[in-house]
């Protein structure tokens, strides 16, 4: 199961698996988020595959085109070597 887990306004926890499976689930989620800067730990996702990835892509690329700063932090390891390997990385970068 994934979901978003609330610490603050701006601060949320990202839980479970990121993938093809789960990214309508985590857009609709977001986008039901205020639309100020966010930041989205990682800490806790389980498993990420490439359409994860791109699909954090896409969220951070359309929260620019509105203004709206999103950061991700702790990256799990497996996300990182993806990122890495897709010239993504420095997009998973915390502001």
């Amino acid at each position: 199961m994934t979901n978003l887990s609330k610490h603050s306004e701006q601060a949320w926890t990202l839980i479970g698996n990121i993938d093809r499976h789960t990214l309508p689930k985590i857009w609709a989620d977001l986008n039901k988020l205020p639309n100020n800067d966010l930041v989205v730990d990682l800490s806790q996702v389980d498993r990420v595959d490439g359409a994860g990835l791109a699909g954090l892509v896409r969220l951070k690329m359309n929260a620019e085109l509105q203004n709206i700063q999103l950061s991700f932090t702790h990256a799990p390891i497996q996300l990182l070597h993806l990122a890495e390997l897709s010239n993504v990385d420095t997009m998973l970068s915390p502001a």
